[in-house]
């Protein structure tokens, strides 16, 4: 007996900056309200994703989009079935036309043909970041009238590393090397896990 293979599910997105469900458009150029298109009306051919800032649920994603960059991934899936999605490679940051965005792409991976014109779709976005990985931060402190203690360093680097974790495309763990002029260099490890949806860094 031959077995038929289940077809494959949406891919599962990690780090999501942005999900949110917009209505699917088979029309090309400049999407209207609560839309999201392509530039060819298709999966297959796409350069451009172009979707509305605000979303079915009048959520406003125009601060996430911007975040967007080269190498992110977008991914799209029908809101009715789950098998029917498109993978796509961001290309270069989104041109923002103030109610809605052209994000460049181009198909990574693809299950079933683009959705019925006017039905709803969930929209994700990952962002490319590194798990993992470990990026260093040098910081050189120089004593002016006050003299610059270790605690005062401390304060410093969890003051950079709680902002780290509201800025996307940034390394999963930082060591903060710390100079201080005169003395000893002081090392402090965290691991960044970041969001974008928050309050912003001051």
């Amino acid at each position: 007996m031959t077995e038929t293979a289940a077809p494959p599910e949406a891919p599962e997105a990690s780090q999501l900056g942005i999900v949110g469900q917009w209505t699917w458009s088979s029309q090309t150029g400049i999407p209207s309200a609560k839309q999201i298109r392509t530039d060819t009306g298709n999966w297959v051919s796409a350069t451009s994703v172009n979707v509305t800032a605000v979303d079915n649920s009048n959520n406003d994603h125009s601060d996430d989009i911007r975040m967007l960059d080269k190498n992110d991934t977008v991914i799209i899936t029908s809101a009715a079935d789950d098998t029917i999605w498109a993978r796509f490679t961001v290309q270069a940051p989104a041109v923002d036309n103030s109610t809605w965005f052209a994000i460049p792409v181009v198909v990574q991976s693809q299950s079933g043909v683009a959705p019925t014109n006017n039905t709803t779709v969930t929209a994700e976005a990952q962002l490319a970041v590194a798990i993992g990985n470990v990026n260093k931060i040098e910081i050189t402190l120089s004593p002016g009238t006050v003299a610059v203690s270790p605690d005062m360093a401390e304060n410093l680097v969890n003051l950079i590393a709680a902002g780290f974790q509201t800025v996307a495309h940034l390394v999963s763990q930082a060591d903060f090397e710390v100079y201080v002029q005169g003395g000893d260099s002081i090392v402090y490890s965290f691991d960044i896990h970041p969001a974008i949806i928050g309050e912003p860094f001051p």
